[in-house]
């Protein structure tokens, strides 16, 4: 598995130079037969955020200080007007008082990997800090007048909702985990064929090393009477899985919601129901607010603080049985921007709230505040406090 894992550590860091060498060269340029316009054979596009945070927590009364630094680093190579490769990779530095007491753990959840490709790595650790290097997106595409075909690790984005996607059979994500907006990918083969101009037909295969562990399903959705409404149906880590969605709108707010059923293929009464829904609205003076209810019949009952950033399974999307989520965002001026996200998991007697402060200092450079307050009574009433300055360039 060292080995693998260093071949597939070797091929994202080839490529990476790869595309950083054609980029340098500047201004190299394709005209593609078909195409009406010059394009460029080599995109490239990425971020680097450095993230310091200090976390408080009742029980201990201590306080850690720690460091992340990002970088994410986007590469796409077009071959014709209907193909492109992309390569997309994740660089993480992490350091602090976290890493020297649990830098083990912490080594060991990275380096897990689901995917039928090993494609996530920790190259270097120290006393109190890791690299972290992780390709997640790598695929071709091709794209047809009414067909669109994906091979490799990839968004499969089948959730409707804001916070919980039962409907998100293939890379669900921890709301929790406010730093990694691009989400999980799968290792999949994804097939869409448009009927219509709002109709759609989709088959995605993502097989796993373990066969029980493989998710292929099948979506239908189109448009009625203004609503955008799906269903799916598949094979999901040997369950059968059974769901449908929708987005409208009641007067002048959206109205959202998902639902699957997972039924246990070798004990078919064993069944589990995952819903969830709610609305949005848009406020004149350019307030956004969203409402969200769900039932996570899958929940198994265990909580842990490690495990809160770490994506979850559509068949068991949260830490608790029930939870409601309200958000509120707020467009200061054109450059500051405020929100304040609150979530109550009345099951599990848990409370959790996020207010965030972002201001765009100068082109491509933002500068956010983001508080995260977590309490837990079952935990013998654990309180943990954790505030983050993050500081993002884009290129």
């Amino acid at each position: 598995m060292s080995n693998y894992r260093s071949l597939i550590l070797r091929v994202v860091l080839t490529f990476s130079v790869l595309f950083m060498a054609g980029m340098l060269r500047g201004g190299d340029t394709l005209e593609i037969p078909g195409m009406t316009t010059e394009r460029e054979r080599f995109h490239f596009s990425g971020y680097v955020k450095g993230m310091p945070y200090a976390g408080y927590d009742n029980l201990s009364e201590e306080i850690t200080f720690n460091t992340i630094i990002n970088n994410r680093l986007n590469f796409r190579y077009r071959t014709s007007e209907r193909f492109h490769m992309s390569l997309e990779v994740r660089n993480r530095w992490l350091g602090g008082e976290v890493l020297r007491e649990y830098g083990a753990l912490m080594k060991e959840m990275l380096q897990h990997d689901d995917g039928l490709v090993d494609a996530s790595h920790v190259p270097l650790t120290g006393d109190s800090w890791l690299w972290h290097l992780n390709a997640d997106r790598f695929y071709a595409d091709w794209r047809g007048e009414r067909w669109q075909v994906r091979l490799g690790r990839q968004r499969i984005n089948w959730g409707i909702n804001m916070v919980s996607n039962p409907n998100d059979l293939f890379n669900n994500f921890s709301f929790f985990d406010f730093d990694y907006e691009e989400r999980p990918g799968a290792d999949a083969l994804r097939v869409q064929y448009f009927t219509g101009d709002m109709s759609r037909l989709e088959l995605a295969v993502s097989p796993a090393r373990e066969s029980r562990k493989s998710v292929a399903a099948m979506l239908y959705g189109f448009n009625h009477k203004g609503y955008d409404v799906q269903f799916i149906a598949g094979y999901f880590r040997h369950r059968s899985a059974l769901g449908a969605g929708w987005a409208g709108n009641i007067r002048n707010s959206g109205f959202k919601g998902e639902v699957t059923l997972f039924n246990n293929i070798d004990n078919p009464d064993t069944m589990t129901l995952v819903l969830s829904a709610g609305f949005d609205h848009m406020f004149g003076n350019g307030m956004y607010a969203f409402a969200e209810v769900l039932y996570n019949g899958g929940h198994t009952g265990n909580v842990s603080l490690f495990e809160l950033n770490e994506p979850m399974r559509a068949d068991n999307l949260f830490i608790s049985q029930y939870a409601a989520t309200v958000s509120v965002m707020y467009p200061i001026s054109p450059v500051l921007s405020t929100s304040l996200a609150a979530v109550v998991m009345p099951d599990i007697e848990a409370f959790y709230v996020m207010p965030n402060v972002t201001w765009s200092m100068i082109q491509n450079l933002d500068l956010a505040f983001v508080l995260q307050y977590f309490r837990f009574k079952e935990m013998a009433d654990l309180q943990h406090v954790t505030g983050y300055l993050q500081a993002k360039w884009s290129f």
